[in-house]
């Protein structure tokens, strides 16, 4: 038999009543927005506040914190006493709790699907919009609205060692190598997912690195890509060409290549051209613009890995406080 989506809000509400231990299997799985009916969304609101106060959670509490906290909405406290007492009457009781409450996160899921699409249509009706741009927001928006219904549960030991089993006997994958041997065998190289920050003081040799690790990368054709922020491109192509021929860079930089030289550099362009190795120049570029050109780089490219240099280049959202930019970055 089908159930409604307000037949579950009130089951759940109900069963938080009847069972003071029943809001924890649900209190990582719904949030007030989640519920269709905005008084329903007050009064979860008001129960996850008085769970959090590690207080009882009955009828006469729910409708004094709705109080204190205004969200009464213009109705009488015996009115709304009279309607959540009715919910706990028809309470669903603790074993289909967690059943109603996936499907008031569908519903919601639901509901947002219809919002994300016509956001989609809006911007696409826009020609002044970027089309990549416009995906990776809408696909972020997705992610973010499923990665709200799938809260993380508590598993068994066994299980969890089973997983690991299986990922150690599976085929291994080559490393994805940070351009220097002995680092490789320290920490693995680079893996998938991974967040990776270099710091060091100026002038310590940050940009050789990223060199290093993108020229090695990529001769190990694991598509790679660069953002080059703080050298432009002769600076930078001409730290790759050093790494690649073994031509001393201060020589390169100051002009000083020998006819041999020029030559050997004009040949390397056929060994330049089987690199998978893409590369963007830019300075004040925003965070934004990062994502949306790292979007289009795996996307056409099939790009494993990205190397920025450096993040004091990138242009932030302005706050005034330096500690809040970086973090946004």
């Amino acid at each position: 038999e089908s159930v409604s989506v307000h037949e579950s809000e009130a089951y759940v509400i109900g069963a938080c009543f009847w069972h003071q231990d029943a809001i924890s299997e649900v209190v990582d799985l719904l949030k007030p927005e989640h519920f269709h009916d905005h008084r329903n969304a007050n009064a979860w609101k008001a129960m996850l506040a008085i769970y959090s106060r590690g207080e009882t959670i009955d009828v006469a509490t729910v409708v004094v914190t709705l109080k204190a906290m205004y969200l009464l909405g213009g109705e009488a406290m015996g009115t709304v006493a009279y309607r959540l007492s009715r919910m706990e009457s028809a309470s669903c009781g603790k074993r289909n709790l967690l059943f109603h409450g996936l499907l008031i996160a569908q519903a919601w899921m639901n509901r947002e699907a219809v919002m994300i699409g016509a956001e989609a249509m809006t911007m696409g009706a826009d020609h002044n919009e970027d089309g990549f741009d416009i995906a990776e927001r809408i696909t972020r928006r997705v992610e973010q609205a499923m990665g709200e219904m799938a809260p993380r549960r508590s598993e068994k030991y066994a299980r969890l060692e089973e997983e690991e089993l299986r990922r150690m006997d599976a085929p291994k994958k080559e490393m994805h190598s940070t351009g220097f041997a002995t680092l490789d065998k320290a920490i693995g190289g680079y893996h998938r997912g991974d967040l990776v920050i270099v710091a060091a003081r100026p002038g310590m040799g940050k940009s050789s690195f990223a060199t290093s690790s993108v020229i090695r990368s990529s001769q190990m054709e694991h598509p790679t890509g660069l953002f080059s922020l703080e050298l432009n491109a002769p600076k930078m192509q001409a730290r790759l060409f050093s790494r690649l021929s073994g031509v001393p860079l201060a020589r390169i930089v100051r002009d000083e290549l020998t006819a041999e030289q020029i030559a050997k550099r004009h040949e390397s362009l056929s060994e330049a051209a089987k690199l998978p190795l893409w590369i963007r120049y830019d300075t004040g570029i925003t965070v934004e613009a990062i994502r949306a050109e790292a979007t289009r780089m795996v996307r056409q490219n099939k790009i494993g890995c990205i190397v920025i240099d450096q993040l004091n280049w990138i242009k932030p959202v302005k706050s005034g406080n330096r500690d809040a930019e970086v973090g946004s970055i």
